[in-house]
């Protein structure tokens, strides 16, 4: 992963502050890589993976399977915007990566990908072979955090709260390791997804990654939040959307609301309250009467009948047509729909859910009011930022300020 591009300050400062921690065991010609699994459960591994590592190639599987309409397989690229990611990294397909490493036997033990092939349709065949022929970062977020550019002294979580306390609020009880030299010096680090083991990174890459030089940590905050986004495409197919509900508002500012309702297999049961319990909930943060958009995976529409004459409620579906939504990929939607969401005057979402969690990380990237929530107990805790400032451990279920407050001032 090569930053390229960066101001000189930072560079300096990336380098000064790992130089404690790594020596120079690398050869000048050989290229170095790290990768990461794609998974729906890897919420952090991207951005993990992307902050982490700061003289490496990042090798990206050029297709992977999700859980999709339709028949083809999925490209990182269809969803993330990886032109950006190259103004700072050198990216390298996955397909590329094999036939350039593995096929020429340079990865570990000079083991080949089964059947010398650089695709593969199932994903355990390759990921398999990835496990086996790179070195698996030893740790995840369930009981680690990685830190940069600490003293030497500073290498375990008791001696980093006395060289820093504020960082008690990520540790939260879990051991420190130091990235440093004998990391650096592997050819290829690959962030796994497995359930067993503390390998699985459903957490944040600000949650799991520490910085000591406050610079820095400002600058990778800013590099996810300037880079690692949705393609420009699908913020225009989500603009159409959003243009078209704001000359539908009642207000002359074209305000509108949204609130995003997570149904179907969500495992979190107290967050499945009735539809009328839900309004009823959000009554004092959206008035009657607003026009609302709707963020489900509710199938059944009728449950929300009871509160249409309240809220003047507003559907994916109502803006298939107007805002020529009919040729694109169905798998862009709830991306399209995040993006609706965060631009919304006021937004309430799902406790628990990682979907309404990026929802409200873009809008304190936008400088707007996060949001709130349906259930009672956690209803205002994004209207806090003082006291749940940074992020609690590996604490996946909401987003923390410190992820896109004073970004810009270090």
């Amino acid at each position: 992963m090569v930053l390229q591009n960066a101001p000189d300050t930072i560079l300096h400062s990336l380098k000064a502050s790992l130089s404690a921690q790594i020596s120079n065991q690398r050869s000048s010609e050989e290229t170095h890589y790290a990768g990461f699994q794609e998974a729906t459960s890897n919420l952090a591994a991207p951005e993990a993976v992307a902050t982490e590592l700061v003289s490496e190639t990042l090798a990206v599987r050029s297709s992977f399977d999700v859980a999709r309409k339709g028949g083809a397989l999925q490209e990182f690229g269809d969803f993330y915007d990886i032109s950006s990611w190259e103004k700072y990294l050198e990216v390298m397909p996955m397909h590329e990566y094999l036939k350039k490493e593995g096929l020429t036997g340079g990865l570990k033990n000079k083991e080949r990908p089964p059947g010398n092939a650089t695709t593969f349709d199932r994903q355990k065949t390759l990921w398999d072979y990835i496990r086996r022929a790179t070195d698996v970062f030893p740790v995840g977020p369930d009981a680690h955090v990685v830190a940069f550019g600490l003293p030497a002294h500073v290498n375990t979580s008791k001696a980093l709260h006395e060289y820093h306390p504020e960082a008690d609020a990520i540790i939260d009880g879990r051991n420190l390791l130091c990235y440093g030299s004998d990391l650096h010096a592997r050819k290829s680090l690959h962030f796994t997804s497995m359930y067993n083991g503390g390998k699985r990174y459903l957490a944040h890459f600000y949650g799991f990654l520490y910085f000591a030089d406050q610079k820095v940590d400002a600058f990778m905050k800013r590099f996810v939040r300037d880079h690692m986004h949705y393609r420009n495409d699908i913020f225009c197919r989500a603009t159409k959307v959003i243009d078209l509900l704001r000359r539908n508002a009642s207000d002359k500012n074209g305000g509108y609301d949204a609130i995003h309702i997570r149904r179907g297999d969500f495992q979190f049961k107290e967050a499945r309250l009735d539809i009328e319990d839900i309004f009823k909930a959000v009554e004092d943060v959206i008035d009657p009467g607003s026009l609302v958009y709707i963020v489900t995976d509710e199938k059944n529409s009728t449950l929300f009948d009871p509160v249409r004459d309240l809220y003047r409620l507003r559907f994916y579906e109502d803006f298939y047509k107007a805002a020529g939504l009919e040729d694109m990929d169905p798998n862009l939607t709830g991306m399209v729909e995040q993006i609706i969401a965060s631009g919304a005057r006021t937004f309430v979402g799902t406790y628990f859910s990682t979907f309404t969690a990026f929802i409200t990380r873009m809008r304190g990237y936008l400088g707007r009011n996060p949001g709130f929530y349906y259930l009672e107990k956690f209803k205002y805790a994004l209207q806090s930022p003082g006291k749940n400032f940074y992020a609690s451990g590996a604490n996946f279920v909401r987003e923390w300020p410190v992820a896109y407050t004073n970004l810009d001032l270090a």
